[in-house]
């Protein structure tokens, strides 16, 4: 037991235990330093809704530990008091019998991976905005060069032109 207790609270993610009524039966020492009133009241309406769906699907046959086990998916949200995004999981308690008795909460602080992928995208952009830009330079460059290879040659047939004329024709000019 005193092994269990100190690898429990060796763990950085918060972890909550709690009944089918939302109380919290434990938390390991991350869960009482991260977790404040917002983030607890939103997992103890999660035990609330677990126990409303097991009401609801009571009388259904497969509402045993491996089908509820198979049931959590983690939910990304940002708490709005410390601006900070948690990832959490929520996975079904039974007693010996297979009844629900409550849910384990896994809460994990992804802020810095959500910062990262948030200054990645933005990199990105900025990427594709340069790329663009080089496109359309390019592009700018490349109508330029043409152009002054037509007017090479129409200076060229002029200046032939010219060759030919004498210096009192009308289309002569200095």
């Amino acid at each position: 037991k005193e092994e269990w207790e100190k690898s429990f609270n060796t763990i950085n993610d918060a972890i909550v235990l709690m009944d089918c009524r939302g109380r919290a039966a434990r938390m390991n020492t991350a869960a009482k330093t991260l977790l404040n009133p917002y983030l607890l009241d939103l997992l103890s309406g999660r035990c609330c809704l677990q126990e409303e769906a097991q009401s609801q699907t009571s009388g259904d046959k497969q509402n045993g530990p491996a089908v509820a086990a198979g049931d959590a998916e983690a939910e990304e949200i940002l708490d709005p008091a410390t601006d900070r995004y948690f990832e959490i999981k929520s996975l079904p308690r039974f007693d010996p019998a297979g009844r629900p008795i409550g849910l384990v909460h896994v809460v994990r602080d992804i802020t810095l991976r959500k910062k990262t992928e948030e200054e990645r995208e933005k990199l990105q952009s900025q990427l594709l905005r340069a790329q663009k830009m080089e496109a359309v330079g390019t592009l700018a460059g490349g109508i330029a060069h043409d152009f002054n290879n037509i007017l090479a040659g129409i200076q060229g047939y002029i200046s032939i032109m010219l060759l030919d004329l004498k210096l009192d024709h009308p289309f002569y000019t200095k």
